[in-house]
């Protein structure tokens, strides 16, 4: 059986070549003396990386307008054995020291890429 993602690798990586980023996956929240902190599980990986066009985003509820959208497209097999997929709106994902808070997950179960759209934290 040919390993489509194997060979056509190299090739792809030269026109998306694949950068480091972290996935902050939400664990929960802790109370520190009255200050609640939320707690992640990071994991180190590489990504290719596109800008997204608004339009795509059309129809999904609860995201901030923000200037910059970007979908990560992750290998499956460097996800490794996670406790769950990725979540929209609780995990995030850092990039050149920005944040990137994840509004859709899209798996497609055809090939060996996870696909995560993603918005810029917008500063309050």
């Amino acid at each position: 059986m040919l390993n489509l993602l194997k060979i056509t690798k190299k090739a792809i990586n030269m026109i998306s070549p694949y950068l480091p980023v972290s996935i902050y996956k939400y664990t929960g929240q802790t109370n520190n003396f009255g200050k609640i902190e939320a707690n992640y599980n990071i994991i180190n990986i590489d990504a290719q990386i596109q800008s997204t066009n608004k339009k795509e985003l059309k129809g999904i509820e609860g995201i901030m307008l923000s200037d910059s959208y970007l979908t990560f497209y992750f290998i499956k097999q460097d996800l490794g054995t996670t406790d769950r997929v990725l979540k929209e709106g609780a995990d995030f994902i850092l990039f050149n020291n920005v944040k990137y808070k994840i509004i859709k997950v899209i798996d497609s179960f055809n090939t060996d890429f996870i696909s995560v759209m993603c918005s810029e934290f917008k500063k309050e």
